[in-house]
């Protein structure tokens, strides 16, 4: 295999784990809020209900309560609106630089060399964006969030 294509497969491989994450980040995201939003309506509706045993709406209210920290909570530890965007962006630049590559448009229209050279080295740059990005947000965790060692 040459080296522009391995690049271009390695490039590919980064756009197609990219998508596949932001995609799973944009589904949890959507799950967590879609539950969250539903179990804080549900608690008023419970509390609402005129039903004999109080004991049991009670309860009920307080586990579907409950619910509303736990995914509210995960929201906040785990990012995946912060993870869907990133990721997605990530993306979205490596297909951008690859379609500039293959058309010759820009700095990759010079000699075979010099393009190689130049679109490895954007698309690192962007791969490298990208992780600082997510060390970033883990750094950026409250104290009460991180792992104790």
């Amino acid at each position: 295999m040459d080296k522009e294509a391995q690049i271009l497969n390695r490039v590919a491989d980064q756009i197609q784990w990219h998508s596949i994450t932001s995609r799973k980040n944009k589904k949890n995201f959507h799950a967590c809020e879609l539950i969250t939003l539903i179990s804080g309506a549900l608690v008023y509706f419970i509390n609402t209900l005129q039903i004999q045993d109080v004991y049991t709406v009670k309860i009920v209210s307080a586990i579907v309560g409950a619910l509303v920290v736990i995914f509210t909570g995960a929201q906040k530890l785990y990012k995946f609106q912060e993870k869907w965007i990133n990721y997605r962006n990530i993306a979205e630049e490596l297909k951008r630089e690859k379609q500039f590559f293959v058309a010759d448009v820009g700095e990759y229209d010079q000699p075979e060399e010099e393009k190689l050279k130049a679109f490895t080295i954007n698309t690192e740059n962007i791969l490298q964006y990208g992780k600082r990005i997510v060390l970033m947000q883990k750094k950026a965790r409250p104290a009460s969030e991180k792992p104790k060692s």
